[in-house]
């Protein structure tokens, strides 16, 4: 949450580990567009303007096999 607070006019935040609704709604308040984290803890309440994806989404789909 401090390195958000610090920064000015980031677009996007990597999290290695658990995103809390504290540092989802820190980079909210930033501007932060898009943050993508290991995993997501449970949101009250989720910003319309900072978009939230783990990183399992960010995986392209298994190529299918053909036999």
């Amino acid at each position: 949450v401090d390195a958000i607070d610090a920064a000015n006019g980031v677009f996007s935040v990597v999290v290695d580990g658990l995103l809390t609704q504290r540092m989802l709604d820190a980079a909210a308040q930033h501007g932060v567009d898009h943050i993508v984290a290991r995993e997501t803890g449970e949101f009250v309440k989720k910003p319309v303007g900072t978009r939230v994806l783990t990183a399992e989404q960010l995986r392209p789909p298994e190529p299918e096999i053909e036999v």
